[in-house]
């Protein structure tokens, strides 16, 4: 006998979705940096307790939470990013779909510290139950911008939260190099990334300063000797799109990375001698408009030419792909880092020539 269909009810739904948009502690991390870069913010401290399982809490000095938005913050789907589907083909901010604080209260305690420009030094505490919904506000001090505490990460998913306590070092490690993506690509931001034990001070693991160019935040992530082993590289592929200068320029991303007036690809390279790679592929990263994102027929590109002259070694590789925003799908895998990239291979074309 067949069973009878029947709806799934709404906070099933809810819990079964928000598994997929925040998957694991880098996915968390992730979220609220991009919350905070999209909030135009110039300072950002990501604080770790124990690992991220006592705790972790994003601090921003951006334009804070407008007091209409505290009671829709952590409802599913309620953005100001976008109005409707065609809007996603010139998105200039890292959020768009309205889901990451919402994912989190289903997965998590979630508290929000939030001033406006107008309201510091005074300033609310909002804390929202498992839908999204406010629950209590309090006013409290607090300058300009907003703090985001989440604790308890994945209690509504017991095995997921068992492996996440079985694999903790590895989940910490994951957003640590989530948080070097942000902090390289980001100019003119300052990423501060403390940790702290259970007993223990707090100790600072990542660290930038505002600086005005990627290869500073470099030093300042990996250390000068690592500049040292580079050298800059720009493919122009204004030739793949059929856009001209001013158009180009309309419709670039940017997110506090390079101004450009045509489409190219610029950044940072080892050096094509021996010593100046690395043993394996783990210090390359690729952003579109700014944005991180996994381009594996991109990253194979540059490897193919790199070990064509080097085939013992990887190269560290830091590429932005600066190119108009509708050449590219942002909408295809809930953390957004998995993208379409129009043109893929005739762009791919372009890398082997002009880095032969």
């Amino acid at each position: 006998m067949s069973r009878l269909l029947q709806p799934i009810d709404a906070l099933t739904v809810h819990r079964i979705c928000s598994g997929q948009a925040v998957v694991d502690l880098a996915m968390t991390v992730k979220e609220l940096m991009e919350n905070s870069l999209d909030a135009q913010a110039t300072s950002i401290d990501i604080k770790f307790k124990h690992y991220g399982l006592e705790g972790l809490e994003v601090l921003d000095n951006g334009c804070g939470i407008d007091p209409a938005n505290y009671k829709t913050l952590a409802l599913k789907h309620y953005t100001s990013k976008i109005t409707k589907f065609e809007d996603l083909e010139a998105v200039t901010t890292f959020g768009f779909r309205g889901e990451a604080l919402s994912s989190l209260c289903a997965l998590a305690q979630v508290s929000v510290t939030t001033a406006t420009k107008e309201q510091a030094p005074k300033g609310v505490h909002l804390t929202y139950d498992a839908c999204g919904v406010l629950v209590s506000q309090t006013p409290v001090a607090r300058s300009a911008g907003t703090t985001i505490h989440v604790s308890n990460l994945f209690y509504s998913l017991p095995v997921r939260q068992q492996e996440f306590e079985r694999n903790v070092k590895r989940e910490y490690g994951k957003a640590l190099a989530m948080i070097q993506a942000y902090a390289m690509i980001s100019t003119h931001v300052r990423i501060l990334a403390t940790h702290q034990q259970m007993k223990g001070q707090s100790v600072r693991v990542i660290s930038t300063h505002g600086n005005k160019t990627v290869k500073e935040n470099i030093v300042n992530v990996f250390g000068a000797k690592t500049l040292s082993q580079v050298i800059s590289f720009e493919v122009d592929v204004s030739s793949v799109f059929d856009t001209t200068e001013e158009e180009s320029t309309k419709r670039m991303g940017g997110f506090n990375s390079y101004i450009v007036y045509r489409p190219c690809i610029l950044g940072l390279i080892s050096k094509l001698e021996l010593g100046s790679g690395r043993s394996s592929g783990d210090r390359q990263y690729f952003f579109i408009n700014g944005r991180p994102c996994v381009l594996p027929k991109i990253a194979k590109a540059f490897n193919d030419v790199y070990r064509s002259v080097v085939p013992t070694q990887y190269p560290l590789v830091v590429a932005d792909l600066q190119l108009p925003l509708d050449s590219y799908d942002v909408n295809v895998s809930p953390d957004k880092r998995i993208l379409y990239l129009h043109k893929e291979d005739t762009i791919i074309k372009c890398i082997a020539v002009r880095l032969d």
